[in-house]
């Protein structure tokens, strides 16, 4: 599975987990949950970043925090 998720990460490097996860089905067969996908990303030390919409981006609250941070 590491493998195959490592490989399908290194493709499409900003894939969300449920596209991992079809990606994944595709190449296996085999169903999996997105939890799994992202506890085998952990394993890998691939993370995956939230990237908010750019709409939510310009939020107020958003703006503020990126200047604090």
């Amino acid at each position: 599975m590491l493998g195959i998720l490592r490989t399908l990460v290194e493709e499409q490097p900003d894939a969300t987990l449920p596209e991992l996860n079809q990606g994944y089905a595709e190449c296996t067969d085999q169903l999996v949950s997105p939890s799994t996908i992202g506890r085998a990303l952990n394993r890998l030390d691939m993370t995956r970043k939230k990237v908010l919409p750019a709409i939510e981006r310009m939020r107020p609250d958003v703006l503020e925090r990126q200047r604090q941070s």
